[in-house]
């Protein structure tokens, strides 16, 4: 029974695992695996902080949308997104401690990806990727002007501007205007004459 031998996944090293995930998640199939994980009780070994959400649910099927166009995905995205409501919830609870929003937000995101390695090894690169699309969610949920121009320019915009889309198409629909806001942007640069500081 797959559900008896589960515990055995404890056995195999962090590293192994994350090679074991890429080849799961990003591949046409990814839903019906994240589906199959989470229905077996083989996801908590894997991601023992995450937990069913409609978020995860429109990621894969994306991911999967994405791989049959041949289009590129990348596996910091689909990271983000599995750890993203554990992140939030350390957030919430560290900041009613830590006065500044950004200690409180890097220790979030430090303390998420410290239990996530326990269980599956990431790449320094990949961290430092997953950290970025998290620090940038608050940024782009301002939508303040003088900040366009940077935030166009940094290396992992596109990924936080996904994953902002991504939000506000499945748990966040009250981020729609952000969303559309940075679409907007994208499409034509902004008339800073015409738009309130």
């Amino acid at each position: 029974c797959i559900m008896e031998q589960a515990p055995l996944l404890s056995n195999i090293s962090p590293a192994r695992l994350y090679e074991e995930c890429i080849k799961l998640f990003q591949n046409k199939y990814s839903f019906q695996v994240y589906e199959q994980l989470e229905y077996y009780g083989l996801l908590k070994h894997l991601f023992k902080q995450t937990h069913k959400d409609a978020f995860i649910k429109k990621a894969c099927i994306n991911t999967s949308q994405r791989i049959k166009q041949n289009k590129p995905v990348t596996p910091a995205f689909l990271f983000a997104v599995f750890l993203w409501q554990a992140q939030n919830n350390r957030f919430t609870h560290i900041k009613k401690k830590q006065r500044s929003f950004n200690l409180a937000m890097m220790q979030a995101c430090d303390e998420t990806i410290i239990q996530q390695i326990k269980q599956v090894s990431l790449p320094k690169y990949l961290t430092a990727r997953i950290r970025d699309i998290w620090m940038m969610q608050s940024k782009l949920e301002k939508m303040h002007p003088k900040k366009v121009q940077f935030l166009l320019g940094h290396p992992r915009f596109r990924m936080g501007y996904d994953f902002l889309v991504l939000r506000s198409k499945s748990i966040n629909p009250e981020l729609k205007e952000a969303a559309d806001f940075w679409t907007k942007v994208q499409e034509k640069p902004l008339d800073m004459n015409n738009h309130p500081a």
